[in-house]
């Protein structure tokens, strides 16, 4: 694999070779991307199998958008390296010349923060398709919509944590600090409830 390969489109062992090298990036936004999609992937597949001409088709039909959302987590997977690596190069350039260069630095610290609150977004989406398909699962998948499920909600906390460490990183640079940190809080909490009813809903199956 050459460094111009994108990161979506390594293999499962490159891509985790990638992000064990020293190199810093792919980092946390990518990875949170990365279980994202996996478990978007994961929820999709069990849909897939719900039974019933009429239940079925309509899981059919969630599992085509958690497959759009899947996709749409694995192209985050790159674009969270290269906002984070256009963010660290603006701030070089801003050191260097400070007047020339400030506009550059504003876009990338704009960008650095909508990656991943992106990654948000597509998270708790996917999580809110799995909330409303979960008790249609067979019991014999429940395993997979926990899986998944805890997956999309890793990926929530994980790329918020990103989110809130570039908000300190990119202060003074970036607009609306304030709307994207209350943006953060939003998805964190709604991720948290979705996840729990998820959970409760393939807990209450098995009683």
């Amino acid at each position: 694999m050459t460094s111009s390969t994108p990161l979506s489109g390594l293999g499962f062992s490159a891509f985790v070779a990638r992000v064990a090298d020293r190199a810093s990036t792919p980092g946390a936004g990518s990875v949170a991307a990365a279980v994202g999609a996996l478990g978007a992937g994961l929820a999709s597949m069990a849909f897939r199998h719900v039974p019933g001409e009429g239940a079925g088709a309509y899981a059919a039909g969630r599992a085509d958008e958690l497959d759009e959302l899947s996709s749409t987590l694995l192209r985050l997977v790159d674009a969270d390296a290269e906002a984070y690596a256009a963010w660290r190069a603006s701030r070089a350039a801003t050191a260097a010349t400070p007047d020339a260069a400030a506009e550059s630095a504003r876009k990338a610290a704009e960008q650095a923060l909508e990656v991943p609150l992106e990654i948000m977004e597509a998270s708790v989406a996917a999580l809110r398709l799995l909330a409303v398909g979960v008790g249609q699962v067979s019991a014999a998948l429940h395993c997979e919509c926990l899986t998944a499920a805890r997956s999309l909600e890793a990926a929530v906390e994980s790329a918020g944590v990103v989110v809130a460490e570039n908000l300190t990183a990119c202060a003074g640079a970036a607009a609306n600090t304030g709307d994207l940190e209350r943006t953060r809080r939003q998805l964190l909490e709604t991720a948290a409830e979705l996840s729990a009813e998820i959970l409760g809903a393939s807990d209450g199956d098995r009683t």
